[in-house]
């Protein structure tokens, strides 16, 4: 388990503090990168009626910073490769890109609002540091400390909402479950697409992965042809999403027995209800 300590609580709540100083930058205008304001706009139409659209945007931006904050000093404190392979994914998507960007406190408008982003980072590095010292956190497993981040500092600092919303993460051994009938269930096409709705970090799709390697590892051995659905994700929270892309980059470059054009992967900030409905 993660973070259920008073100081890791007390980690979590520095790191809200200061993502809350940086939501109200954004919301008063302090961010540069016109990428990130196209983003907040975004956010702010997917706002419902009743709340403040431009102070809910703010929020989701700022958190969404968090968790890449933290992530990527994860993966800066492991393989160089896969560091690299896991922010080359990540700015293949425009939140996510807009999003680790505004990590630099020199995308910052004003020397106030680049001393906030520093303090979000300043915290953040502190959150990593006990994920690094946790038992297995070295793993980058399904039930692995970066996986569950979100969770844990969602409620720590905003936890009507995580009710609200629903943020609730899959285990790892639930998540193998579902990979595992998903793909029995599937057509062995590579016009097969699975799609998790509500993606979260992406726990699923990466438990989706593992079974696919596994698939293909076998195949290899006995000579038989393989093929790979075409995955899909989407998520409705911009800051599981960009740790979502982090991981799930990181885990496909790790994937020795899967090449890159073996997998189709596509994520989506998205309501799956209103697209749905």
């Amino acid at each position: 388990m993660f973070f259920t300590t008073a100081r890791q609580r007390g980690l979590l709540r520095t790191l809200g503090a200061a993502t809350r100083r940086l939501a109200a930058v954004v919301a008063a205008g302090e961010i540069a990168d016109p990428a990130a304001t196209d983003v907040l706009k975004n956010l702010a139409s997917a706002a419902a009626p009743s709340e403040n659209a431009a102070a809910v945007a703010a929020d989701r931006f700022a958190q969404a910073v968090a968790g890449a904050a933290v992530t990527t000093r994860r993966l800066s404190q492991g393989d160089a490769r896969l560091n690299r392979a896991a922010l080359r994914f990540a700015h293949g998507n425009p939140v996510a890109a807009a999003v680790i960007q505004a990590m630099d406190p020199d995308g910052w408008a004003s020397p106030a609002a680049r001393d906030m982003a520093s303090q979000v980072r300043i915290a953040a590095d502190a959150c990593a540091a006990a994920m690094e010292a946790a038992p297995g956190a070295a793993r980058w497993s399904l039930d692995g400390p970066e996986v569950h981040f979100f969770e844990h500092f969602l409620a720590a600092i905003d936890a009507p909402t995580r009710r609200r919303l629903g943020v609730y993460y899959t285990p790892a051994a639930v998540a193998r479950r579902l990979a595992s009938a998903a793909l029995a269930a599937a057509p062995t096409s590579s016009e097969a697409t699975i799609l998790d709705p509500a993606m979260g970090t992406g726990v699923f799709l990466l438990a989706v992965i593992e079974v696919l390697e596994s698939q293909a590892r076998a195949h290899r051995a006995s000579g038989a042809p393989s093929s790979t659905p075409r995955l899909a994700g989407w998520e409705l929270l911009p800051g599981p999403l960009v740790v979502a892309h982090l991981l799930l980059g990181r885990r496909l470059a790790a994937a020795e027995d899967l090449s890159p054009d073996d997998l189709q992967l596509s994520i989506q900030l998205t309501d799956a209800l209103a697209r749905c409905a």
